[in-house]
């Protein structure tokens, strides 16, 4: 008890104080890794890649289509005005032709568009 008065007078207080009591750190983190890049850009290539091969593939058959509407007609129209001939010149002129191949045509689109998914 004797050693209390003088420890006591001989003790210094030391108070530290933060300027600002919230730490602020500032940590840089990539949106896209490299590969997350090239994934995305890939992915959007093949998308555009993939609706400019069916478009390509819908012309090539139109154009079949077409062509092979023409054939029919040029050898119905050979035959004269009797039998098939004087038909398909009939259904031509009312539009009946037209219908039909448009009625086909979106049969085989429907057709390659799920070709083309399963692919």
């Amino acid at each position: 008890m004797c050693f209390t008065r003088p420890i006591v007078t001989s003790i210094a207080y030391v108070h530290f104080f933060y300027s600002d009591p919230v730490v602020t750190t500032m940590k840089q983190v990539a949106i896209y890794s490299t590969e997350s890049l090239l994934g995305n850009i890939g992915g959007q290539i093949g998308l555009f890649m993939g609706f400019s091969l069916v478009t390509v593939a819908e012309m090539l058959e139109l154009i079949f289509l077409l062509a092979g509407h023409q054939g029919a007609l040029s050898q119905g129209q050979g035959q004269g005005t009797e039998g098939s001939g004087s038909q398909s010149t009939r259904l031509n002129e009312d539009g009946g032709h037209l219908e039909k191949i448009a009625e086909q045509a979106s049969k085989i689109s429907i057709a390659v568009l799920v070709h083309f998914q399963w692919a």
